[in-house]
């Protein structure tokens, strides 16, 4: 029973990899062909600063996420709330702070070079990165449901 669970995830695991990697091959050579190399390029700067964002999350994500679990298993309610208000209240705070300086700061960038193909760039880039925040901040509640099996 346990190799079957751990084959499975094994499986699971690897192939959302594969798909991620093919999605990423297969996707290039469409928006290029769709969009131009001059938007696709401006684009590619655009989203730059988002995935930068969500691979800094410093793994609190991952932390709240293991502490609430723990806190479930061992029955403390009390610690599990206190982590999943904590960290989503830290999240949207810091997001909420990055957000509003994206907002109202003019990207030189783009407003110079890709002029007239991203219209209103600072607002696409806050768009990108509150997606962002609402993904690590969720970490934690997706664990709660899970550690409650109500996943």
């Amino acid at each position: 029973m346990r190799r079957k669970r751990i084959t499975a995830n094994f499986a699971a695991a690897l192939s959302g990899k594969v798909v991620m990697a093919m999605q990423q091959l297969l996707l290039v050579p469409i928006f290029l062909s769709k969009w131009g190399a001059e938007y696709y390029g401006a684009w590619l700067v655009l989203t730059a600063v988002p995935t930068i964002l969500s691979m800094s999350d410093l793994g609190l994500g991952t932390a709240a996420t293991t502490r609430t679990v723990l806190a479930i298993g061992k029955g403390d309610e009390e610690e599990a709330n206190s982590i999943l208000i904590t960290t989503s209240t830290t999240v949207f705070t810091i997001f909420s702070i990055i957000l509003l300086g994206i907002s109202f700061m003019p990207i030189p960038i783009l407003e110079n070079e890709a002029a007239g193909l991203i219209q209103y760039p600072s607002k696409v880039l806050a768009f990108l990165v509150g997606g962002i925040g609402l993904k690590i901040a969720s970490q934690p509640l997706i664990a709660f449901w899970i550690a409650r099996g109500k996943a």
